[in-house]
């Protein structure tokens, strides 16, 4: 078993690796003019392909505020019925989740425009009973209905289509100390290549060109000097 997850592991790192390549070329123009702008050579860019998630703004419906509320009563009695909350808290693991990311990171991020948000959608935002125990902790005279209201004041009156209840037009509504453990510590393929490519040097210029089934959506560029931009490809089509 392990070695057949091996190989499969193995043959999804040469598709990205196909796909971040082909992307590279067919936005050959593209990456040169980002290399332009930063005054540094094409060759000093880092490359990296994400996922791309072009889900439109729209009002949040009553339905997905029913849901999110359904879900949060269940895994609420659930958390709420654990004797110890330390014993799902994960204090440490906790504490390092909290940490800030790379600022070139938050940038793939910015460009990919939160493509890992989408399984938490419509109405869980990955929730769960975890998250009950750090709040039950940090809130110990609180109870179940507390926590529920907690949740349920952080969703903004508009969200992102097809995505996590709790994505809007800045990205996540949550603090990181609020997010599930998995939204502070899961990077994508395409993230954790980037991070690998720069092996610990962040002062090297990126480009990340974010893609939906194969085709490039939106391209951005970070640099030490510039931070975060949003560069010229077209505007992506919304859903």
């Amino acid at each position: 078993m392990a070695e057949v997850s091996r190989t499969v592991g193995n043959q999804k790192a040469q598709q990205h690796e196909d796909l971040r390549l082909r992307l590279a070329g067919e936005l050959s123009a593209d990456l040169e003019a980002v290399a332009d702008t930063i005054g540094r050579a094409r060759d000093d860019l880092i490359v990296a392909a994400v996922p791309f998630n072009g889900g439109a703004l729209i009002p949040t419906s009553e339905d997905r505020l029913a849901g999110l509320r359904a879900h949060l009563e269940q895994v609420a009695a659930e958390g709420f019925a654990i004797e110890d909350p330390h014993s799902l808290s994960w204090p440490a693991q906790r504490r390092n989740a909290e940490l800030p990311e790379p600022e070139v990171a938050d940038a793939a991020c910015a460009t990919c425009q939160g493509g890992c948000c989408r399984p938490g959608g419509p109405s869980w935002g990955f929730i769960g009973k975890e998250e009950v125990c750090r709040y039950r902790l940090d809130n110990p005279d609180a109870g179940p209905e507390d926590f529920i209201t907690y949740y349920m004041g952080h969703v903004a009156d508009e969200t992102v289509s097809d995505s996590c209840i709790f994505q809007a037009e800045m990205g996540c509504v949550l603090a990181r100390t609020d997010r599930a453990t998995l939204c502070n510590t899961f990077l994508c393929r395409g993230v954790n290549r980037m991070l690998a490519d720069l092996a610990g040097d962040h002062s090297q210029p990126v480009a990340v060109i974010a893609q939906d089934h194969g085709d490039a959506r939106n391209l951005g560029s970070w640099s030490p000097e510039r931070g975060w931009t949003r560069v010229g490809l077209a505007e992506p089509e919304r859903r």
